[in-house]
């Protein structure tokens, strides 16, 4: 009778021991360190960085941000043709310049004339204004202040200065003089004369030149 009892409990424990090894074995299997097969599913790279997948490939398809360098902008340079002078047919400026110009007093006295006279010389290229200037007293020279040239008309400025003399009259002194203005290419259309004293300029004349019809 016990050695029944002995055999069924030593066949129990046998038992046991076999399922034990077995839930041993399968643990060793699926457990990471085992050698058991990786089941795990490998990736292609679709989704990755690199792949065909929505990921950027590196090679973007946005703007360029390099310039052709053919930009239409200013390239600082400026055209001058604004300050180009009128060209005659022979090549020649058409425009009149003073080439020289000269002043004579020729008498002065008591008197208050203010006045000038302009004459045109084609043949020598040259204008003349003979006039009266008023000074504060006679012992005074008349003297060209100014004489410029603009679109074609010749501005004149006579002035007067004191001379060296010792003793001279204490009256309102007249001043004549002689002016005359060389050209070097071609006469002005136009001359206007004036007069400076103490209070500005006056123009006491203003003359054109008659041009002949060809």
């Amino acid at each position: 009778m016990k050695r029944r009892e002995l055999l069924t409990k030593a066949g129990t424990v046998a038992a046991i021991g076999s399922i034990a090894g077995c839930i041993g074995s399968l643990e060793t299997e699926d457990s990471p360190g085992g050698g058991g097969e990786d089941t795990s599913t490998p990736t292609d790279g679709s989704g990755g960085a690199n792949g065909d997948g929505g990921g950027s490939d590196g090679d973007s398809s946005g703007s360029d941000s390099t310039t052709d360098g053919d930009d239409s902008g200013s390239d600082g340079t400026t055209d001058d043709d604004s300050a180009s002078s009128d060209i005659s047919e022979d090549g020649g400026s058409s425009s009149a310049s003073v080439q020289s110009r000269n002043i004579t007093t020729t008498d002065t006295g008591c008197g208050s004339a203010n006045e000038a006279v302009v004459a045109f010389d084609g043949g020598s290229s040259t204008v003349s204004v003979d006039g009266s200037i008023m000074a504060s007293d006679p012992c005074h020279v008349a003297t060209v202040e100014r004489a410029a040239v603009s679109d074609g008309a010749l501005t004149v400025v006579v002035d007067v200065e004191a001379d060296d003399a010792d003793a001279c009259q204490q009256c309102l002194g007249e001043v004549q003089y002689e002016a005359r203005f060389a050209f070097a290419d071609a006469l002005p259309t136009t001359v206007e004369v004036r007069h400076a004293s103490q209070d500005g300029t006056t123009t006491v004349t203003t003359e054109s030149r008659r041009v002949q019809p060809h």
